[in-house]
């Protein structure tokens, strides 16, 4: 990522021809709000009607490319551990095929003692690491770091092993 992608929203608005041509030359361009990258502009492909549903790297993943294997980038990392400390650790992997199914949390959360919003938030950021294609840097985080208890640990090991046999 060069430098000269990342613009502010103020500066979107105010010199969008600029933007395009900085689009034009890097690709896309990242909108900062915040002092946190916000939006990505690119260019739709030829013959694209629409913005595509999915980023490129959820297509990647879901038409079996290995976006996992891609490097996250200093401020995705942060983002993404950011996103797992608010779910934790110990939650993220013992109830990964449920937000990885995108199941209802007011059930398989039942026998937890969060609140309904808490149980709603934690759902939601779960599932934002299953929308970036996170799942497996996050998985892989939790057994590097160590900062786990030993089986949220092992279970983790064992959903990167069973998903890579996949």
């Amino acid at each position: 990522m060069e430098l000269k992608q990342l613009i502010s929203v103020d500066y979107l608005r105010e010199n969008f021809t600029e933007v395009a041509g900085r689009i034009a030359r890097y690709g896309e361009v990242y909108v900062i709000q915040n002092d946190t990258p916000k939006y990505v502009i690119r260019p739709l492909e030829e013959g694209d009607s629409a913005p595509p549903a999915l980023s490129r790297e959820a297509e990647r993943a879901a038409a079996g490319s290995t976006a996992a294997a891609r490097r996250l980038s200093a401020e995705e990392k942060k983002l993404m551990v950011r996103k797992l400390s608010s779910t934790g650790k110990g939650v993220f992997v013992t109830y990964y095929e449920h937000f990885k199914g995108q199941e209802d949390p007011m059930v398989f959360l039942a026998r937890e003692d969060f609140t309904v919003q808490s149980k709603r938030a934690l759902a939601s950021t779960a599932r934002y690491i299953f929308r970036q294609g996170w799942q497996h840097h996050a998985l892989r985080y939790i057994i590097q770091t160590g900062r786990a208890a030993p089986e949220v640990i092992q279970k983790a090991r064992e959903i990167l092993e069973r998903e890579a046999d996949a």
